[in-house]
């Protein structure tokens, strides 16, 4: 089961609330992405992630139906998800 690295969601919760997990980047952004998960000491693994709740909805490239791409160096903004976005858990 794939989670959010900042204990949001898990992936039994993503398909059907539209929830859309992403892998840390390997580029330049790491080090923030890193930062916002805000745990002490923290390092992320291959399988580290963080959900689409992060993210505001303009950092998703949307072109196809099937598939939600996060557009390239994208930042997570959102701290809360549940409280910003109306996400009820």
């Amino acid at each position: 089961m794939v989670s959010c690295a900042c204990g949001v969601s898990k992936s039994d919760q993503s398909k059907s609330n539209g929830i859309t997990f992403h892998v840390f980047p390997r580029s330049r952004i790491r080090q923030e992405w890193i930062d916002f998960v805000n745990k002490p000491n923290w390092i992320p693994k291959a399988a580290s992630y963080l959900c689409s709740k992060h993210f505001t909805t303009d950092c998703f490239d949307r072109t196809s139906v099937m598939v939600v791409r996060l557009k390239k160096y994208s930042l997570p903004t959102i701290e809360d998800p549940d409280a910003r976005r109306g996400y009820v858990t």
